[in-house]
């Protein structure tokens, strides 16, 4: 018999006696990979939608997600009014909504929290 004949039968048969969850293991590291770095982010992007529609009020500035820049006038369950120009008042799907503009007094209170805050006497805060 020749060696690699020999060769080849060694090593089928170590392959025979593996141990069979070695075969998944590559599967389920797939599987692993794809929720760390397609799933879980995507529950998060969902999160943080439901958050900002839930923030929809009147009077909130927001842009939609066309791009779209306007001033919420009325909100009507899954429906808002949205005023993109004084007296012109469009209806829109609250999905629709890209990004809540922060109020003034909320870009504060953010800020505040930086490093290199001064106060307005001068000192840091």
């Amino acid at each position: 018999m020749p060696t690699s004949a020999v060769l080849a039968s060694a090593v089928l048969a170590a392959g025979s006696n593996s141990n069979p969850v070695a075969g998944f293991l590559p599967i389920i590291l797939i599987v692993g990979v794809f929720y760390l770095f397609i799933i879980r982010p995507q529950r998060r992007r969902m999160a943080s939608m439901r958050e900002t529609v839930a923030a929809v009020e009147p009077g909130r500035q927001v842009i939609t997600t066309a791009g779209l820049m306007a001033t919420v006038t009325a909100v009507d369950g899954d429906e808002v009014e949205l005023e993109i120009a004084p007296g012109v008042r469009t209806r829109w799907a609250k999905q629709a909504i890209g990004r809540v503009i922060p109020l003034p007094s909320e870009e504060e209170s953010d800020d505040a929290g930086e490093l290199g805050h001064t106060d307005p006497d001068g000192t840091a805060g």
